[in-house]
């Protein structure tokens, strides 16, 4: 089958642009802790608990979308190989009986 190498590709580089997506927010989450640290070791009181709890919430927030973003990204790929898999026995199946045609 002609047209298929082109359509993995393409289910690849899906793959590959949503691992970047889950890479730039986990990076954008780490950087935003890292320079918070500082702040709230020294940030006391009412205010400081309340956007620690929010701060908390943003970074379990992060983690569960990048889980289901790694999660889509093995599906995309899995399902990459599965279409792959079906392209290539199908266009075994078609020169069998293209041979039986003669």
């Amino acid at each position: 089958m002609s047209g298929f190498a082109g359509d993995v590709e393409i289910i690849d580089k899906a793959s590959g642009q949503i691992d970047e997506v889950r890479g730039n927010i986990e990076q954008a989450v780490n950087t935003l802790q890292g320079q918070m640290e500082p702040v709230l070791a020294n940030w006391k009181g009412g205010a400081s608990d309340v956007f620690r709890k929010l701060m908390d919430a943003f970074q379990e927030n992060a983690k569960k979308i990048n889980d289901k973003l790694n999660e889509l990204s093995e599906n995309v790929k899995s399902s990459g190989q599965d279409y792959a898999q079906r392209e290539e026995e199908q266009a075994q199946e078609i020169s069998k009986i293209e041979g039986l045609l003669g």
